[in-house]
């Protein structure tokens, strides 16, 4: 009977498999992901006359992280967003400040149903949850320090991939959950964003 010790190692040691070998073995030639645009993302006009991102998210780099694998990472693709869609247009004296607490997406080997060997099988095998954090902070230029109002944005998305997939095809599920997240985020911009900095 395999021991729980090593049924873990050999389940740790499987999950790393998963992405040692988009590089290390060959593999078709790679479909072209397309670039992320928020063409259909309406922009919002706050009433501050700065809008200000700041990246605080640092990404680990290191397993379960996977944001690295991404062709944009969401932090690049928020505060592209952020840049693009919400715009200055109040009163000069006043800055907007939003900051990109997280952007992390985090991958999870899933637990086999049928012991260790359903593990080799064409089943879901790793789970992806993404997650962007956005934190505004309007304050006076006189008085930074002081916050005169505050919101929060959260975007969150799941996805669930077989462990056959090609790197192509996974570069594709990739852009396509991060498109999702994005377009979460626009609609955020324009209930919570819209309702608490709007410029009318």
């Amino acid at each position: 009977m395999t021991s729980p010790h090593i049924l873990g190692r050999l389940k740790n040691g499987l999950f790393a498999l998963v992405f040692m070998t988009a590089a290390c073995t060959s593999a078709p030639p790679a479909s072209v992901v397309p670039d992320l645009s928020f063409d259909n993302i309406p922009a919002v006009n706050v009433n501050a006359g700065q809008v200000q991102v700041v990246d605080k998210y640092r990404s680990p780099m290191v397993l379960p992280n996977v944001e690295y694998l991404f062709r944009q990472s969401p932090e690049e693709a928020a505060h592209q967003l952020v840049t693009e869609k919400v715009l200055p247009a109040g009163l000069p004296d006043r800055i907007l400040k939003v900051y990109i607490d997280d952007a992390s997406v985090t991958a999870k080997m899933l637990t086999p149903d049928d012991g260790l060997m359903s593990l080799f099988h064409s089943e879901p095998g790793v789970t992806y949850h993404a997650r962007v954090a956005l934190r505004f902070e309007l304050a006076d230029r006189a008085a930074p320090d002081i916050i005169i109002g505050h919101a929060s944005v959260v975007a969150e998305r799941d996805l669930t991939m077989d462990h056959a997939v090609s790197p192509n095809e996974r570069n594709m599920a990739f852009f396509e959950m991060e498109e999702k997240l994005m377009k979460d985020l626009g609609d955020s911009l324009q209930t919570i964003v819209k309702g608490t900095f709007g410029k009318t």
